[in-house]
């Protein structure tokens, strides 16, 4: 949608004048190379569980089970990290959900070399502070 919207922006800017669709799509596909980009190495999953634990703040509630559930392992570094910074019940909640959650998954962090994964890699390390 971003791409889209960068595309019409372009072309409402290209209509200003004469219009060079060489122009446009050059410069078209340069926006939409450095989205993808951004988007590539966005990290929206740590991102999501931040502002849900930001907002536990004001609303004083957490959905455990998504951030546990639903978002993928680059989210649980950030959450090991903040747990300090959420209210006793909650934290205690979080925490064993996070462990029960990836404690199946832990045989897929002894992979051999060529199934590497970052994600993973800091996951397990983050798990392993709370053990």
């Amino acid at each position: 949608m971003v791409i889209v919207a960068v595309a019409l922006i372009g072309l409402g800017w290209e209509m200003r004048g004469q219009i060079d669709p060489s122009r446009f799509f050059r410069r078209t596909f340069t926006a939409a190379t450095l989205i993808f980009i951004v988007l590539l190495y966005w990290n929206h999953h740590a991102w999501i569980a931040n502002r849900n634990i930001d907002r536990v703040a004001s609303t004083g509630k957490l959905d455990i089970a998504y951030l546990t559930r639903d978002l993928a392992l680059d989210a649980v570094p950030t959450m090991v990290e903040r747990l300090p910074s959420i209210p006793e019940p909650m934290r205690s909640e979080l925490q064993r959900a996070l462990v029960a959650r990836n404690s199946k998954r832990l045989r897929l962090f002894n992979g051999d070399w060529y199934e590497y994964n970052l994600a993973r890699s800091r996951a397990r390390d983050a798990l392993l502070t709370l053990k």
